[in-house]
């Protein structure tokens, strides 16, 4: 079956679908689809309680908009929730209580109305460190969206949602954006917050490795096992992220140049990650040239970064012996 007719069976399977879910619950933000009637009574009520924050709302009928399904799963992974953009279907996972699933669904419908940005799917076109720039600022845009959306649903007299967040890895995300939240009284402080929130989500340290490893990295091995090597080597269009990405209510959020993505703090990987990447493209079956275009080796790897800016000594030295050591391996695997 040729490619196009591949895409165009799934494409109708998505569309027979949706329609069958548009008949079975038209009232609901998001049409859902379960035979199991606790997770259908599940859904219903966090679908209900998700409509408590304005921005969360629009998110939501950006997904439904878009045909996106929703539905539940019940694993062991630590994933709260996913969002498959080929097969538009938005998954929750039913191990984690409700109120962070609530949270989940505004995350993952925040991801609906990225791809629905025209050209925002083309990652497979980037080099290396435009893939970097491109998955973390998805994720940074997302988390501050869901983190917005759990503030509103508190103002609105809910604060469970809100509560999660500051008990959950984004937490110094909520802290940030609260600042200007609670204390700034400007007409754009919303704005301001979401800003603040993904600018936040790249100083988290620990969890931006965590991001990186479990889902970039994740993301390209999983593409190589499939046959999808090299990227062509094209430079992500940082306008279509900042200016079209990382919006609200019809304007950028964004107060800088967009160029400051190609800053370490938002572009440089770890000396684990960049590992791992380089593990990844040596073994692809490839020409040198081809992995030398593709820009994997010109990634920048920051020897430490702590999420205040202060540097650890003892880490520091640590992190650049690591450092010396994937670079002289490297070198030797390219003599032999």
């Amino acid at each position: 079956m040729s490619l196009k007719a591949t895409f165009s069976n799934i494409t109708n399977k998505v569309t027979e679908k949706w329609n069958d879910m548009k008949a079975a619950n038209d009232d609901c933000a998001i049409y859902y689809l379960s035979e199991n009637p606790e997770q259908s009574r599940r859904l219903r009520n966090i679908l209900k309680m998700a409509e408590t924050s304005s921005l969360g709302s629009d998110l939501m009928a950006q997904a439904r908009a878009n045909k996106y399904s929703l539905s539940m799963v019940n694993n062991d992974t630590c994933t709260v929730g996913s969002c498959n953009a080929k097969n538009k279907e938005l998954t929750l996972n039913g191990k984690f209580n409700d109120y962070k699933l609530i949270c989940a669904t505004w995350h993952e419908s925040a991801h609906c109305e990225q791809n629905a940005i025209e050209g925002i799917l083309d990652v497979n076109k980037y080099n290396y460190p435009s893939k970097v720039i491109f998955y973390r600022s998805k994720e940074a845009d997302a988390v501050a969206k869901e983190t917005l959306s759990a503030w509103q649903a508190k103002e609105n007299g809910y604060p469970d949602m809100w509560e999660e967040m500051l008990l959950g890895d984004h937490r110094d995300v909520a802290k940030a954006m609260e600042f200007h939240l609670k204390y700034k009284d400007t007409p754009n402080k919303e704005k301001d917050a979401l800003f603040a929130g993904f600018n936040m989500w790249f100083r988290n340290f620990n969890y931006r490795e965590h991001y990186d490893n479990n889902n970039m990295v994740k993301y390209i091995k999983d593409s190589a096992k499939k046959g999808r090597y090299i990227t062509t080597g094209l430079d992500v269009d940082l306008n279509l992220l900042a200016n079209k990405m990382c919006s609200y209510k019809g304007e950028t959020y964004f107060k800088e140049d967009a160029s400051i993505l190609y800053e370490p703090l938002y572009s440089a990987v770890s000396p684990n990650t960049y590992s791992a990447l380089c593990q990844t493209i040596d073994a692809m079956p490839v020409s040198p040239q081809e992995k030398t275009q593709s820009g994997a080796y010109d990634l920048q790897v920051y020897s430490y970064l702590d999420p205040f800016g202060k540097a650890q000594e003892r880490a520091e030295k640590a992190m650049d012996k690591k450092l010396e050591q994937i670079k002289l391996n490297k070198l030797k695997n390219h003599r032999h």
